[in-house]
């Protein structure tokens, strides 16, 4: 069957699917979702150009976003937090941060943070994504390309997330207005 050459699938008590890389070493098993965020907490663990990126993915979404950084803040994470639009909890990330958020981004440079919350994760459901660490989420990212009427989506099940962006650019210029 399709499930034979996949590792052990868990369900969480909150209905999140869970599931491992193939032992083939094929791409992750995923579901495709969008995740409604409008009002809900969402913290990003880190402050780096990655973490920039989802900052502004989560503020189009509607996500009232904390970012947690003791060091320095990438410009565009800077320029939300002056604008007011952003939360900044000035100080080193701890695992406690992922309680009660909705979503939890954390930057490669807190990797070892990362795989710790994603353990976690399975065991509570919770959605955890340690950007470029596949092997330490609960859910991959993938890239997203907007145009003035259309979103396209593109994902590579966590396999190939530097052709992601290459697509999801050319897709953005051929969306974009004429």
């Amino acid at each position: 069957t399709a499930r034979a050459g996949a590792r052990r699938r868990r369900r969480s008590g909150e209905g999140v699917v869970v599931s491992a890389e193939t032992e083939r070493g094929d791409a992750l098993r995923t579901l495709p979702v969008e995740v409604l965020l409008e009002g809900r907490r969402a913290v990003c663990l880190g402050a780096c150009a990655e973490v920039a990126w989802k900052v502004e993915r989560l503020l189009r979404a509607g996500a009232e976003v904390v970012v947690i950084e003791g060091g320095a803040l990438h410009p565009v994470i800077a320029e939300q937090v002056a604008a007011g639009r952003v939360r900044h909890e000035a100080r080193a990330p701890l695992d406690a941060d992922a309680e009660g958020a909705a979503i939890v981004f954390v930057s490669p440079e807190h990797e070892a943070l990362g795989r710790h919350l994603s353990v976690r994760a399975r065991q509570t459901g919770r959605l955890v994504c340690t950007l470029d660490r596949p092997h330490a989420c609960t859910f991959v990212n993938p890239a997203v390309a907007r145009g003035p009427q259309l979103t396209l989506t593109i994902a590579s099940g966590g396999r190939s997330p530097a052709l992601l962006r290459r697509l999801r650019e050319d897709f953005e210029r051929a969306l974009g207005d004429p």
